[in-house]
């Protein structure tokens, strides 16, 4: 198996579109994500099937990989484009803002996001899971996800912690509580 890199120059084309392989090990020891270029800018990612390294609002818990390799993966998707579109397996959005209101990050961008969600939720009559919050934006989720937000102030605040890692780490442990 050839091993990808983020490079457009080391993608594969698949149906005309160049796609490459990212590592985002941590949920699982084995997880890749699949990025698929703009073809129009070849060097910008437009899209990213991410499995179950990241949900809206949330991300994978760590079944066999580790905090500092889930951290290290979630950040190499923190640093695409924040245009990119992300499609995560599951939808798990309002559950993880609903979560991630009760960290007490005061995060205004946060409250919105889960009050929109569940005035759309309860206007439609729906129940959980039967509408879709994907795909998501690195940049609404770097606003919004606290996976995303361990470098966030007011999060380490919240979470009682000084360091990227530690905060993340904390943040993890908080919502496995769930």
């Amino acid at each position: 198996m050839r091993r990808l890199s983020t490079e457009p120059d080391s993608a594969i084309r698949i149906l005309n579109q160049r796609v490459a392989a990212l590592d985002v090990r941590g949920h699982t020891l084995d997880h890749v994500a699949f990025m698929f270029f703009n073809p129009q800018e070849p060097f910008t990612v437009s899209d990213v099937f991410v499995g179950d390294a990241l949900f809206g609002a949330g991300c994978g818990g760590l079944f066999e990989g580790t905090y500092d390799r889930m951290f290290a993966a979630l950040n190499r998707l923190r640093q695409l484009p924040p245009a990119s579109r992300l499609w995560c397996a599951h939808e798990y959005t309002l559950k993880n803002l609903r979560v991630a209101v009760q960290l007490g990050e005061d995060n205004a961008k946060q409250a919105a996001r889960l009050a929109a969600l569940e005035q759309l939720v309860s206007e439609a009559g729906l129940r959980e899971h039967e509408w879709m919050t994907i795909p998501l934006t690195i940049a609404e989720e770097t606003e919004t996800n606290p996976f995303f937000r361990w470098d966030s102030p007011r999060l380490q605040k919240a979470v009682d912690t000084q360091d990227s890692l530690e905060t993340f780490t904390r943040v993890r442990q908080f919502r496995d509580k769930f």
